[in-house]
């Protein structure tokens, strides 16, 4: 299986057997003022299959961490100009679906046209992206346009996948939303002094991107070393950033020697930011009652606040979501390593592949 895993196929992708097929998209956001590319994953048949728009995990902010990029290596390193990892780690779960029966639209984040950098957990431009992916994939016949839709991330991909349900079009029948960042600002607080440290650097690259207010004030409090820190993850894979910049906390990052989340809290273009992104947010809408919804949350998270998804649950319960609220993660594993955040994803990554295509396949085709 991992010599499967790892090495490539005809079309450069790792990991595909006969009669599967990968193919790269690009969409455009005019009103995010972003783009970015997207694999196909697909076998070509007469019969209908349904189709998954996959908003992936944090992989990174460097292009080559990107799923359209990362699934042609699978597992690579790095060591010039820079150290760097580039893991597609989520790529299995893709193919499982793949082998389940359905196509699979997987997504790269999107990123600003001006500058390429990826736009951090900005759930609403992330959603646009699975729409736009799909939108292009049908137009060049790449998936079945009459056959149902469902939406599945986790983490990062999670929030993208929660704001893609909440906007979902009538094609869309099912979805899966794994422990996603309900708020931001209190995720960026969790994990502050942990593994990923690094990852606040990817926040605060990707909001000072948005506008010159939001580019002051998420730098302004910066010094040499924190701005340095923020230039290099710009460039990197996610693994090489908790490898280099994880465990210390970033009151080394800041002039006045403070942690960022006291930065975050005052500046009045940061604050309604973070309030837009905010999933619980009572002026968003809810996600249509007749689509059946897994949300998921592990109640020792190391970088997502359970009580966070917890409360997007009640809130969409309480709108009438048909909404399968499942707690994971029995014991909790020592350290701050983000092992209670990965571990349930993969262990049940099969499981609730299973639910959802069972889902999409009792589900008749639309005209």
């Amino acid at each position: 299986m991992l010599r499967k895993l790892f090495r490539r196929d005809h079309h450069s992708v790792v990991g595909l057997i006969k009669g599967e097929e990968a193919t790269t998209v690009a969409y455009h956001i005019p009103e995010f003022a972003a783009q970015g590319k997207a694999l196909v994953l697909r076998v070509p048949s007469k019969q209908q299959r349904p189709v998954v728009l996959f908003s992936p995990c944090t992989q990174g902010m460097a292009k080559d961490s990107d799923p359209s990029s990362s699934s042609r290596v699978g597992v690579h390193l790095k060591f010039w100009p820079h150290f760097d990892a580039v893991l597609a780690y989520e790529h299995p779960v893709a193919l499982m679906m793949l082998r389940g029966g359905a196509d699979v639209i997987m997504v790269d984040h999107p990123r600003d046209v001006d500058s390429g950098v990826q736009l951090y957990c900005d759930h609403d431009a992330a959603a646009a992206a699975l729409h736009a992916a799909y939108s292009e994939a049908a137009k060049q016949h790449l998936v079945n346009p009459n056959a149902p839709v469902g939406i599945w991330g986790f983490s990062q991909g999670g929030g993208a996948a929660a704001a893609a349900l909440m906007s979902a079009p009538p094609k869309v029948r099912v979805g899966v939303v794994g422990a996603p960042p309900v708020h931001l600002r209190e995720v960026l607080h969790r994990i502050d002094g942990t593994s990923a440290t690094g990852l606040i650097a990817y926040a605060i690259a990707g909001l000072a991107v948005r506008t010159k207010d939001l580019s002051r004030e998420a730098l302004g409090g910066l010094n040499r070393r924190g701005k340095k820190i923020v230039d290099a993850c710009v460039h990197q894979c996610a693994t090489a950033t908790v490898i280099r910049y994880g465990t210390f906390d970033t009151s080394h990052w800041t002039i006045n020697r403070q942690r960022l989340e006291m930065l975050f809290v005052g500046p009045p273009a940061l604050r309604a930011e973070f309030a837009r992104l905010r999933l619980d947010d009572p002026a968003r809408p809810t996600p249509p009652t007749g689509v059946p919804i897994k949300l998921w949350a592990t109640r020792f998270d190391d970088l997502m606040p359970f009580g966070s998804i917890e409360h997007l649950g009640r809130i969409w319960k309480n709108a009438g979501v048909d909404l399968l609220f499942e707690v994971r993660g029995r014991h909790r594993i020592p350290g701050r390593t983000t092992l209670n955040h990965m571990l349930p994803y993969y262990r049940h990554a099969r499981r609730d592949i299973a639910w959802m295509l069972g889902q999409l396949k009792s589900t008749p085709a639309t005209r």
